[in-house]
């Protein structure tokens, strides 16, 4: 059995890529396109990996993490952007991520 692996990204091209190159390892990927759409799919089954893009419409990456980490401590969230401060790295451990 593969690893599953959820892609919270809302940029479609790098949410695909993703998608495509997590595949070809041997992962299971499911993509969401926000972090309400993330959070609606976890609800459903479980992954062992969620990849949480820090900008996302609507609700911020961390905002997505803090949920993560209250309702779905089973998964092992990483954080990714383009935008990396120490500030927001510092948080993202504070708040749970791997």
């Amino acid at each position: 059995m593969s690893h599953s692996i959820l892609v919270i990204e809302d940029d479609k091209l790098v949410g695909e890529s993703l998608m495509e190159f997590l595949s070809q390892l041997g992962y299971e990927v499911v993509l969401a396109g926000d972090a309400e759409e993330g959070l609606e799919k976890i609800g459903k089954r479980p992954f062992h990996i969620a990849l949480i893009d820090l900008r996302l419409p609507r609700m911020t990456g961390l905002e997505a993490l803090r949920s993560f980490r209250e309702d779905f401590q089973g998964t092992d969230c990483i954080m990714m952007t383009s935008f990396a401060t120490v500030e927001t790295a510092v948080e993202a451990i504070k708040i749970g991520a791997v």
